[in-house]
């Protein structure tokens, strides 16, 4: 009504291409839209397929899955050693010590991995809850920021459980081989299985504690891409509008300054005239003088 009334200045294709970015936020963001009906679903189902796409994984097993495995074929071999082990001989002792030593082993690897995950996954949860919240912050200009710092925290935690998903398959497939051929039989060298379980457990949570600042790396440098371009673009248009706008008065304005143009050399051309006229009167009445 303010733009009607013209009270407010502002061109009328403004006016539409802010109505029109405004209802389409508020169907998406609203109660009943297009967020909460398929978009926040997409969001929390992404990192898990995504995560079996890339790492081949035919039995569609999640991270959780992976960290279950693992840490059940760690147990068997815990409680295979508890079950030899005994106070009374110095055999019951050493194979108290292989348990105890394949526990933290493994509670390391398996700990901070699935650590990892339920941080991730929790805080992917909160961020979908609070996303309707977000995508209103780009009605307003000052608050447009928000959204985009919440978009680029949404990647940061879909990448880590990505991330963590196929790397964690990996350092999984190789402890859970070595654990396979781990035996208690009296033949095998306790000592070197004890050595390897825990280089390769080390090696897990070196890599395990890295993909946090991989993720967050790839999400900010991707957040910042997308928005300094989406920015330019939406720059370049508002530009070529303006100047479209620009020439079309010049365009218009330009037949009115052709006239006036002709209109002051006419007048011009009248006005010598009248001077060559008087001129001539002039030395007229003083030679008949």
């Amino acid at each position: 009504m303010l733009v009607i009334r013209g009270a407010v200045d502002m061109p009328v294709a403004d006016f539409l291409h802010r109505c029109l970015r405004i209802g389409i936020i508020v169907s998406i963001a609203l109660a009943g839209g297009l967020y909460q009906s398929q978009i926040a679903d997409a969001i929390m189902a992404t990192p898990d397929g995504l995560a079996q796409a890339i790492s081949g994984n035919a039995g569609g097993a999640s991270a959780a899955n992976i960290i279950d495995n693992a840490a059940g074929q760690g147990a068997e071999y815990v409680s295979k050693a508890f079950e030899e082990s005994g106070f009374f001989s110095s055999d019951g002792l050493t194979y108290a010590a292989i348990g105890i030593v394949s526990a933290i082993a493994l509670t390391a690897v398996v700990g901070v991995g699935a650590v990892f995950l339920i941080v991730a996954k929790v805080a992917l949860a909160i961020l979908v809850g609070l996303g309707p919240l977000f995508i209103l912050a780009l009605l307003w200009q000052p608050t447009a920021r928000f959204f985009e710092l919440w978009a680029s925290q949404v990647l940061n935690y879909v990448l880590t459980i990505v991330l963590f998903a196929v790397v964690f398959t990996l350092l999984m497939q190789i402890y859970g081989g070595y654990m396979e051929q781990a035996d208690l039989d009296g033949v095998q060298n306790v000592g070197y299985t004890l050595i390897g379980m825990m280089v390769i457990s080390v090696v897990s949570v070196g890599l395990l504690l890295q993909l946090p600042n991989i993720a967050s790396g790839l999400a900010s440098g991707i957040g910042i891409s997308y928005w300094y371009e989406l920015r330019a673009m939406r720059g370049g248009a508002s530009s070529a509008y303006r100047g479209a706008r620009a020439v079309t008065r010049g365009a218009m304005a330009a037949p009115r300054a052709t006239a006036n143009a002709a209109r002051g050399v006419a007048q011009m051309a009248t006005g010598a005239t009248g001077v060559t006229r008087a001129a001539v009167g002039y030395f007229r009445g003083r030679k008949a003088g």
